[in-house]
């Protein structure tokens, strides 16, 4: 819907229900395809679970100079930041010279955009016990955040942490209904060997 710009019909709504006043509720099903033109997007994305559990995501479109060109519509202010950079290493001395390498790879790979270089080093490189997330507005401070880590061993959008090996896998709890959430852990912990362990 986002790429596109148009929101496909309901597959499952051929006529309204005459019971439901949609005007009153400020409700616009979408029974023919729906261009939506070209300004900014924002759209809500929600899931309802029947244990209770819900989540929902706030999405916008994106945007590039090209693009917007093309649109006639003016783009939107180059603000946003570049994924996180994620780099490890064996020792704290070896995060400080793998920094300054990024930092030189950063200034001098102009060919390879922001979100390549986080990517392959978020996924694609191996991961040591002495750990660094670094985010910038834009690649040079990115960059320059690096050189100075490197330099004096902290620096502003660098944040440092140590992998813990005898930490347990992280636990995700859904929650129940009100009513049957108690008897259902202990239903859980009496017959799923996984929630038992824990």
């Amino acid at each position: 819907m986002l790429r596109d710009r148009r929101v496909p019909a309901n597959l499952h709504v051929r006529t309204l229900n005459p019971h439901i006043d949609v005007g009153a509720w400020n409700l616009a099903p979408v029974t023919e395809p729906l261009d939506l033109g070209n300004e900014r997007l924002v759209v809500g994305v929600s899931a309802f679970g029947f244990g209770g559990t819900n989540a929902h995501a706030v999405l916008t479109s994106y945007q590039d100079a090209a693009a917007a060109e093309t649109r006639g519509v003016p783009p939107v202010a180059k603000a946003q930041r570049t994924p996180p950079l994620l780099l490890s290493a064996r020792s704290p001395q070896a995060l400080r010279d793998v920094s300054r390498d990024m930092a030189l790879h950063l200034r001098t790979r102009l060919d390879q955009s922001e979100y390549d270089i986080t990517y392959s080093a978020a996924y694609h490189r191996d991961l040591y016990p002495h750990r660094l997330a670094a985010s910038a507005v834009d690649r040079h401070a990115l960059a320059h955040a690096l050189e100075q880590f490197a330099s004096t061993g902290c620096a502003v959008g660098i944040t440092l942490g140590k992998c813990r090996p005898e930490a347990s896998a992280p636990a995700f709890v859904y929650q129940a209904t009100a009513r049957s959430g108690p008897a259902w852990a202990c239903s859980c912990s009496r017959t799923m060997r996984y929630f038992a362990r824990r």
